[in-house]
């Protein structure tokens, strides 16, 4: 299948190193940047990626659940991204595009925009409250304001990890460095500290490895559209 013309010169920003290797797998060999889960970063990187040739964007990998009806390995497409002050609505025709090679894999709907993760089942179910949004990440919403101020379409494409119910222990947030990757070392240390999070970890464990796989299979069926070659 040859790439979209609108799906060109993409570039992919992830919060994770392990989100790449999905995209990577998948012989997705565009630009891919991780911003450490920290929105400042995904707004740093989102302006080098598109001062350095891309057209698109798109930010692509695991999201927190709102939704109380969506499990691990929800699949969301996103319409719009909601962050504390705008609405950003991403781009109908390279959306259709995408939905369009991932058939009835993905549901679309609203992804909210964090600055922290949200860690607890009531800040999930007040956000979900507030705002009806599918899932939460750190960096769509900077993916868009970047895309926006440059005149770029985005896309948002994410895997639902931590479900609504699901409390994410300080032992998994101390995890991810700054540049994106797992610190097993980290985890062993938090978890001596704390070691009744071994089970919430565990499960949590658990679930990511759903939403991994999931995020590897839609990597495959959307690698067709990105491919560079001309």
């Amino acid at each position: 299948m040859p790439a979209s013309h609108g799906l060109q010169n993409t570039a992919f920003v992830c919060g994770m190193e392990n989100e790449a290797n999905c995209l990577r797998a998948a012989g997705i060999d565009n630009p891919i940047a991780l911003s450490g889960a920290r929105s400042q970063r995904a707004a740093e990187i989102s302006r080098e990626l598109i001062a350095c040739g891309a057209q698109s964007l798109i930010s692509i990998g695991l999201a927190g659940g709102l939704d109380p009806r969506l499990g691990p390995g929800s699949v969301i497409l996103a319409d719009r991204v909601l962050s504390r002050s705008s609405q950003f609505e991403t781009d109908p025709e390279l959306r259709a595009q995408l939905s369009a090679a991932l058939g009835d894999e993905t549901r679309q709907g609203a992804i909210v925009g964090v600055d922290r993760v949200v860690a607890t089942r009531g800040e999930k179910q007040r956000l979900y409250g507030e705002t009806k949004g599918l899932a939460c990440d750190m960096e769509s919403h900077a993916v868009a304001e970047a895309a926006l101020a440059a005149g770029v379409p985005f896309l948002v494409l994410r895997v639902v990890s931590d479900a609504s119910n699901r409390f994410i222990p300080q032992s998994a947030l101390a995890a991810i460095t700054a540049s994106g990757r797992t610190s097993p070392g980290r985890v062993l240390f938090s978890l001596s500290l704390r070691p009744w999070e071994v089970f919430e970890l565990l499960a949590l464990a658990r679930d990511a490895r759903i939403a991994f796989a999931a995020l590897r299979r839609v990597a495959l069926r959307g690698a067709p559209l990105f491919s560079t070659t001309r």
